[in-house]
């Protein structure tokens, strides 16, 4: 056989179920394998059609690099299609001894393995001609920054990989023998023959480009690679008859790769849709809306040159999510940005914008080419709204990259079934929300983050609810933003309030990232309300907005200081007709309410986070009803609840009543008393109640107990909470200016209020508790200083640096209690059945309602009966590997029909009783 055409006997991928001995008849009309050359050809015309559509992207990058787009993009093209040069190795094909190609030598006795990755990175760094390819390709860079690249290409499967002598990776110091000469001799054959075919002319990238261009490489390689590698687009081809190794190059890259590229593209749902040239809320929304200041701020600002970060602090029905999205809009037909990432803390405020967007995306886009929107976070195959559009999209039938299941999209919104395959490939999409988890797994050493990364960064990135991360999530979210302006994306950031030193952190973080100079750290220089700080790299300004209309008022502040009085006045509202929220800091205490205020009032429902997933969600639906926007009707209602309503959910009660907590989360709860217009309400005024002992200064050390013994649980800072009680009720109001001449400091006011608490200029605080002051700031920094060791290091770029890369499921995003998950079932005709119904035979929906979480403090397992064991490893038969590990409470009924009971094991490994009813969630008892 030709020296040449043997080259196309090394194979790349296989189908191992139907292998046939002789090479020849694999040459077939049904080959049995994808030679190794046309693989890499694949790859390569995927990493360009990508580019070929970003282009906006690319000049970006080439802007930052000072070089030329065009040059750029073809030597990153060139360095991809060497990307599996790794597998020439005998350790690789030798994985597959029916398959084993007689150009390496002779064949083995058994099956070799090398990983395909590490011989790669080995070769670059061994073989002369691949390292003066690679050295032609970026002559300024020394061979171990080079080798950061090359790293970053080979290190396609989900991270880095540890190429040093005595590394982690067991089969690098094997990889001299398992590769062996004449795989470097295919390897040196195969890569010039390409690099003379794409003739890339040398990309004069300097040593502080490698970074940035080494996670850019990382997130394109894996895109490009998993596009690559899908027999849907590209089908297995034989090896070619002719001998000319260029001509054939030349041949299948025009003819197949290329082509089949573009069509992937457009299949996966990668094709970029043209944005709308209309412009504002009208065209969004309808055309008589009435826009609010910060709205015609969103639609007329200007946009300043390179990534720009708004920080946008307003109060709650302010319109926020609507300016954002207005603004976004803007920097997208700007060229700044080709989508957008809406980013929030729970998955249930995920799941509201991802509705809210869905019902109105389309009209930012008017290509011909549908855009894709998609939600991502752990849980979301359990959102129906979500669930449904994957039902609407074909099968997908190619290699699956990964073990998440699809989820999709429905009629008026749109997404490729390939794009909701796993929360990775989700920030593909054009238009996505998701938990901030999600994103931040960007910049930690999670599997496949650089194609997490690669996705957002060509989004206006949009964090929400600012103000409700604690110092460990601040310190991602910090690195997330400078991680984001270094590849030229652009943010917004949403919050009712922010303590000055908190923006000051959000905006030098971005400035470190998009400045290739060091910038001295800025700070404040206004205490407005509302406020918008825009920053780019020439300019930051800081605008005080007048407040909507609608917004500005007084809400009067009282402190309750009995429960009694808390449902005395709950109980007195109510029965005028009133709607009215009690919110307790814990469910332990929200149910004891529950149940108290149940005996005296017959309308009182109970929302908090410790109910299976299906009541969970039927209550909060019955919530938005009741007290949402359009909720007209059963409003005479008591809401007891956690601080499940403090976020993103659009409701409006009469009166509020609600356990001391920080003041910022204080003024996040008042702003959910009269937000909508609703004429006569059978309250006089808004008032705002707050359960808290008097702050006084011979307080004690453990204040707030024992009226609140578990709110320091909560918040873990006794000196925040008394500030917090001592300025909101010395002003005894939340005031909301009314414009832009209201004193920006005045008693009551909400920057007053939070910078009473959080500015340089606090309140003091009495003796007794600057032990709990110190105590809380060494826990903080704490948290940021481990924060800080668990995010990459953005100067080391792609590079494994000794760092243990996990799956994601497996890397935690916040700190805190440890938590367990249980899934609660019953017996039913002998057989153990999930709590949920299961509709349409989707078993595997129907036990993923049916979890619940619990603290480990709480719970540590199941204590079924030995009977019921059996059943429950029946029913566990058609389970993931991961989900057998779930424990299942079998629940029984009681003599009271709502209530059910079942065993579970408390942190001392002793029987203890599990109490659930759909209407209490659950409790826990220590009486067996």
């Amino acid at each position: 056989m030709n020296a040449n055409l043997a080259l196309f006997s090394l194979w790349a991928k296989t189908d191992r179920l139907h292998v046939v001995l002789d090479l020849e008849l694999v040459r077939g009309s049904s080959p049995n394998f994808h030679p190794l050359i046309y693989h890499l050809l694949d790859v390569a015309a995927c990493a360009e059609a990508v580019l070929d559509q970003e282009r906006a992207r690319v000049a970006r990058l080439a802007k930052a690099f000072g070089v030329d787009p065009a040059n750029l993009s073809l030597c990153f093209v060139t360095l991809i299609a060497l990307h599996d040069i790794g597998k020439c190795a005998r350790g690789f094909q030798g994985k597959v001894l029916d398959l084993w190609p007689d150009y390496l030598g002779s064949r083995p006795d058994k099956e070799l393995s090398v990983r395909h990755d590490a011989a790669g990175v080995w070769l670059f760094h061994q073989n002369a001609k691949l390292d003066v390819i690679a050295e032609r390709l970026f002559p300024e860079l020394t061979p171990s920054q080079r080798l950061v690249m090359i790293q970053a290409v080979c290190g396609h499967h989900g991270q880095p990989i540890e190429w040093r002598t005595g590394g982690d990776y067991p089969d690098i110091g094997n990889c001299n023998r398992q590769i062996g000469r004449e795989a470097e001799a295919a390897a040196g054959t195969i890569a010039e023959a390409i690099v003379a075919v794409f003739a890339p002319i040398p990309c004069h990238l300097e040593e502080t480009s490698v970074p940035l261009a080494s996670f850019w490489l990382a997130g394109l390689s894996v895109l490009s690679d998993w596009l690559g590698s899908n027999r849907t687009w590209f089908e297995f081809q034989p090896p070619p008859q002719g001998d000319d190794l260029q001509a054939e190059i030349a041949r299948y890259w025009d003819a197949h790769a290329r082509p089949n590229a573009k069509k992937a593209l457009k299949e996966a749902g990668l094709s970029l849709s043209q944005f709308s040239p209309d412009i504002g809320l009208a065209q969004l929304f309808d055309p008589k809306y009435v826009t609010t200041p910060l709205q015609d701020y969103a639609e007329s600002v200007e946009l300043r040159d390179g990534p720009l970060l708004f920080i946008i602090e307003d109060m709650t029905g302010a319109g926020k999510t609507e300016a954002a999205v207005i603004l976004a809009h803007r920097l997208m037909l700007a060229g700044k940005a080709q989508g957008l990432h809406v980013a929030l803390p729970t998955m249930a405020t995920a799941n509201a914008m991802f509705e809210r967007l869905a019902a109105i995306y389309r009209r930012l886009f008017d290509g011909e080419d549908p855009p894709s929107i998609v939600l991502s976070h752990g849980r979301r195959e359990l959102f129906e709204s979500f669930t449904n559009l994957s039902k609407a999209m074909a099968a997908y039938d190619g290699d699956a990259q990964d073990e998440d299941d699809p989820s999709d999209i429905e009629a008026s919104a749109f997404c490729a079934d390939w794009l909701a395959r796993s929360n990775k490939q989700a920030f593909l999409a054009q238009v996505g929300a998701g938990t901030i988890d999600q994103a931040i797994l960007a910049v930690l050493p999670a599997r496949h983050q650089s194609l997490r990364l690669w996705g957002l960064a060509d989004k206006v990135l949009v964090i929400d609810e600012a103000h409700a991360y604690d110092a460990y999530m601040n310190e991602e979210i910090e690195c997330l933003l400078k991680f984001h302006a270094a590849f030229g994306g652009s943010a917004i950031i949403l919050s009712a309030t922010l303590p000055q030193d908190k923006r000051a952190k959000l905006v030098n973080a971005f400035l470190s990232g998009a400045s290739k100079d060091e910038k001295p750290a800025w700070r404040p220089a206004q205490s407005a309300y509302p406020l918008v700080t825009s920053v780019a790299l020439d300019q930051i300004d800081e605008r005080p907005l007048a407040l909507r209309d609608s917004l500005a008022r007084e809400v009067a502040v009282e402190r309750i200081g009995t429960l009694d009085e808390v449902y005395r006045c709950a109980l007195d509202a109510a029965k005028h007709g009133a709607a009215v929220a009690v919110i307790r800091n814990t469910v332990n205490e929200a149910i004891e309410s529950f149940e108290t205020l149940s005996r005296a009032f017959n309308d009182v429902m109970l929302f908090h986070a410790r109910f299976a997933m299906i009541d969970r969600q039927g209550i909060e639906t019955e919530v938005v009803s009741r007290f949402g926007k359009e909720g007209t009707t059963n409003r005479n209602t008591i809401l007891v609840a956690t601080q499940v309503v403090e976020q993103s959910l659009d409701l409006d009660f009469d009166l509020i009543i609600s356990d001391l907590a920080p003041v910022d989360l204080l003024i996040q709860r008042a702003g959910r008393l009269w937000r909508h217009a609703r004429g006569q309400r059978p309250i006089a005024g808004p008032a705002f109640l707050v359960l808290s002992p008097e702050p006084s200064p011979d307080s004690g050390s453990k204040w707030p107990t024992p009226l609140l013994p578990k709110t320091n649980f909560v918040y873990n800072d006794a000196a925040l909470l008394w500030r917090s009680a001592k300025a909101i009720f010395t002003a005894g109001k939340i005031v909301s200016c009314t414009s832009l001449t209201c004193a920006a400091m005045e008693s009551g006011e909400v920057r007053a209020l939070v910078e009473a608490v959080y500015g340089d200029d606090r309140l003091p605080i009495p003796p007794s508790l600057e032990k709990a002051e110190l105590d809380a700031v060494g826990t903080q920094s704490g948290e940021r200083t481990l924060a800080g060791y668990h995010v990459l290091d953005f100067q080391k770029g792609y590079d494994w640096d000794g760092v243990k890369w996990e799956r994601d499921t497996r890397i935690k995003t916040r700190l805190g209690e440890e938590t367990i998950t249980l899934r609660l079932a019953r017996v039913e005709n002998g057989t153990v059945v999930p709590w949920a119904p299961v509709e349409a035979n989707d078993w595997r929906r129907a036990w993923a309602l049916s979890e619940v979480s619990l603290r480990q403090s709480q719970c540590v397992g199941s204590d079924n009966a030995p009977e019921v064991r059996v059943l429950v490893e029946a029913a566990k038969r058609w389970w993931t590997i991961s989900e057998k590990e779930i424990p299942v409470v079998v629940l029984k009924e009681t003599d009271e029909a709502v209530v059910w009971e079942g065993s579970a094991l408390n942190a001392n490994m002793k029987p203890m009783r599990i109490i659930y009813s759909a209407i209490e969630g659950l409790k826990l008892s220590d009486h067996p």
